[in-house]
């Protein structure tokens, strides 16, 4: 039979991991809302707002780092490193929209795990950019990304011992999946502009030829 003291104890620290568990839900919730707005506002072209939506994330972020720093049963639930990688993957694509490079992951400020796994979605984050481009007519700026998508992959492919990371093999395969799909993308956008050049530059050579020709008919 347990002791009062030690029933009351227990039951104490149930109601503490109760409520920190609660706190957890409400901040995971809402730091991977604040990402998914800051994603959608870098694609929109609204860097400045999309950093303010990344200051919003980073504060929900920081609390939810010290309730786990306060309660070290909660790291075990999976929403925690989603949280934490969505905020990575934002931050990523704002960093490459705003200053052309790869954030590291100091300028991130989060642990390896999340690092490397919200890296890998940001693939799909850079396809999304490239494939802007390709809309827009900016070859050079999509062959630019897709480079930079390309060294991310070889590199995160370089790893070794990346078993331990939860869904990282899963990952990693649609990675290469979607580099794949956008360098044949990519490769059939400038096969067609190298095309459209090539036709351009025949017709401006036979324009003159033309209305030479025209213009013999006329004075017949």
């Amino acid at each position: 039979m347990l002791s009062k003291n030690d029933m009351e104890q227990i039951q104490s620290e149930l109601l503490s991991y109760d409520k920190a568990r609660e706190q957890l839900q409400t901040l995971t919730r809402e730091a991977t809302r604040l990402c998914s707005f800051a994603i959608i506002q870098v694609h929109r072209g609204n860097l400045t707002e999309a950093n303010k939506t990344l200051v919003d994330a980073k504060r929900e972020v920081d609390q939810l780092e010290n309730l786990l720093a306060a309660h070290v049963e909660l790291p075990q639930f999976g929403q925690v490193l989603v949280a934490f990688q969505e905020y990575t993957e934002a931050k990523l694509l704002y960093h490459l929209k705003r200053t052309g490079k790869v954030a590291t992951l100091k300028d991130i400020g989060t642990t390896s795990t999340a690092y490397l796994l919200g890296m890998l979605d940001f693939v799909g984050e850079i396809r999304r950019l490239i494939l802007d481009a390709l809309r827009r007519g900016a070859a050079e700026d999509a062959e630019k990304s897709l480079t930079i998508m390309e060294g991310i992959y070889e590199d995160l492919m370089s790893l070794d011992r990346t078993s331990i990371l939860p869904n990282y093999r899963h990952k990693l395969d649609a990675a290469r999946r979607i580099v794949e799909t956008t360098r044949g993308d990519v490769t059939t956008d400038m096969r067609r502009v190298s095309l459209e050049r090539a036709l351009r530059n025949v017709e401006g050579k036979l324009s003159p030829k033309n209305k030479r020709l025209k213009r013999g008919t006329n004075a017949d």
